[in-house]
């Protein structure tokens, strides 16, 4: 019985920190291009403002609505700004490269949808 130690060829650490190719009995002289850097994904800010100052602007003009005789000028002023902010903020996150885009298309549905609870309120108050 044999008592030889037989590495199969492929790319090892040569001890220098790099990858060489190993035929069998030898280091060839190839070495393995370095991997490319790692790319940090960028964090999105757009996106989740896009959902949660609309719903601030909501809040808070239906509080301070309640709270005076506005007859309900401060919740349609206050979420039509809203609505506005929330559609801005989306298309901007939406469309940056090298962004995360799916809060952003969320907080364009979300304010798309908030105009769609905004009408039936308008044309009731025009109305009445």
């Amino acid at each position: 019985m044999s008592d030889t130690h037989y590495t199969q060829p492929g790319w090892y650490d040569d001890g220098s920190g790099q990858q060489r190719w190993w035929d069998g009995t030898q280091w060839t002289t190839t070495v393995a291009s370095p991997p490319p850097p790692l790319v940090k994904r960028r964090k999105s800010t757009y996106g989740p403002l896009s959902i949660v100052l609309p719903i601030a602007f909501w809040f808070v003009s239906f509080v301070a609505d309640t709270a005076t005789s506005m007859n309900g000028v401060l919740f349609v002023v206050g979420s039509a700004f809203g609505v506005v902010v929330g559609l801005t903020l989306g298309i901007i996150g939406a469309t940056r490269k090298g962004e995360p885009h799916a809060s952003s298309i969320v907080g364009i549905i979300l304010s798309c949808a908030y105009v769609l609870f905004l009408i039936p309120y308008l044309v009731g108050a025009a109305s009445g």
